[in-house]
């Protein structure tokens, strides 16, 4: 791995460790002043979020990641930059739109008129965020980790100011998605001028026909990219269904630290994609499993020892920072580590197919386990309520190895 590789890594730690810690922070601050209530609201809405995020964007990013990668032509980088941006815009502000004037059906779901009152206002956010993803993916194609590294730690750090801000103004609990919305506003105008001054000037010539490929590469990832993000967010939709808000809020506690591990995994495929990507599309298969299998080794050894530290500390991190009304999320806490202990290594490479060129492949791979973890989700919910939203969720990670595996082995021709 390069001399570039290993400081864009380390770039990217810093900001998984700012974020963390902010998210940590930013959990906790609500659950203090909000209580566990709107804790679990404020998740519910978010889950839904993500998932409609997955539409406003149209797997649009994905395509910029790919295309931009595989390049080193300015004006191609241009072109394919600008068009992804202003059909990213277009969709979004259409699904934005629709998406604002869910919130009653929202409160039906979900049985809570808090839900239906506090909608609205992380709806406004969703053009932002799918805006922001395109900028955020033409900066992680052209390799600029560090600018990458710090826009993904500003998010967070606006969010938990703003939070802070409401905590001393007392604004309502309803009024906590305002807190995402307001975020992605500022993070928004920070990314444009940056990648506006990177691209440089709109050559017209080609616009119309890389608005076409993104549009196909997009329709035919979109469906991988909403179960890739509705998986992650399974068991707070169907958690929400049958059971209190309240609890909702106890369970996401245990889900945000188990997610920090997740999103560590994350900091690596951001510095692996645009890597993958050249390889695979220069044909360097070898390579490619090499780095693959080093990398997974690295991850495993890097996350075994965090991993089991967590688990000493995070009792009393509950005690000293929320109570005894959030202890029974720490035997969530330990059945979820069990997935992310097992399957840390593979989760860096998960895009593999996208990057292979094959997002159909993704979607079916993505699509099959959230099959699983509805499944297991409805059926052990049901039975064990938030232990079984925890045993269902691990069981899905480790599920994800095998599935993984093989689909790379059949559609890639190496094993990992």
């Amino acid at each position: 791995m390069d001399k570039k590789f290993k400081t864009d890594v380390s770039w990217n730690m810093i900001s998984f460790i700012i974020i963390g810690i902010s998210g940590i922070i930013l959990n906790i601050l609500i659950g203090n002043f909000y209580g566990a209530s709107y804790l679990g609201v404020f998740n519910l809405i978010f889950s839904v979020y993500i998932f409609l995020s997955q539409i406003a964007i149209f797997g649009i990013h994905q395509s910029t990641l790919k295309y931009i990668a595989h390049t080193h032509d300015a004006t191609e980088i241009s072109q394919i930059g600008y068009s992804a941006l202003i059909l990213t815009s277009v969709i979004a502000l259409f699904v934005t739109l629709i998406s604002m004037n869910l919130s009653n059906l929202l409160g039906l779901l979900f049985s809570s008129q808090e839900v239906e009152n506090s909608w609205v206002y992380l709806s406004i956010g969703l053009f932002f965020f799918a805006m922001n993803k395109t900028l955020l993916s033409i900066i992680n194609a052209l390799r600029h980790m560090k600018f990458f590294a710090i826009s993904q730690a500003l998010r967070y750090l606006l969010a938990l100011s703003i939070l802070t801000i409401f905590i001393i103004l007392d604004v309502p609990g309803e009024k906590l998605g305002y807190i995402i919305s307001i975020s992605e506003i500022i993070l928004f105008l920070f990314l444009f001028i940056y990648v506006i001054k990177e691209l440089g000037s709109i050559y017209v010539a080609k616009i119309q026909y890389w608005i076409k490929m993104h549009l196909y590469f997009g329709w035919h990832s979109l469906l991988g990219g909403i179960m890739s993000e509705i998986n992650t967010r399974v068991d707070i939709l169907v958690l929400g269904v049958f059971v209190s808000d309240s609890q909702v809020g106890i369970y996401t506690i245990a889900l945000m630290f188990f997610e920090g591990f997740v999103q560590l995994t994350v900091v690596f495929r951001n510095n692996f994609n645009p890597i993958i990507s050249k390889m695979l599309h220069e044909n360097h298969l070898n390579d490619l499993k090499e780095m693959i299998l080093k990398g997974k080794r690295k991850v495993y050894v890097i996350l075994s020892p965090l991993i089991a530290v967590s688990l000493l500390l995070y009792p009393f991190s509950i005690d000293l920072f929320l109570g005894d009304a959030y202890r029974p999320s720490i035997v969530l806490y330990y059945i979820l580590m069990l997935g992310i202990l097992l399957s840390a290594g593979y989760l860096p490479f998960n895009m593999i197919l996208t990057q292979a060129g094959k997002p159909l492949q993704q979607s079916l791979y993505f699509s099959s386990l959230v099959v699983g973890n509805v499944i297991l989700n409805l059926v052990l919910i049901f039975s064990l309520g938030m232990i079984g939203a925890a045993i269902a969720t691990a069981s899905v990670y480790i599920l994800n190895i095998f599935i993984l595996k093989y689909l790379v082995k059949k559609n890639i021709g190496i094993l990992i």
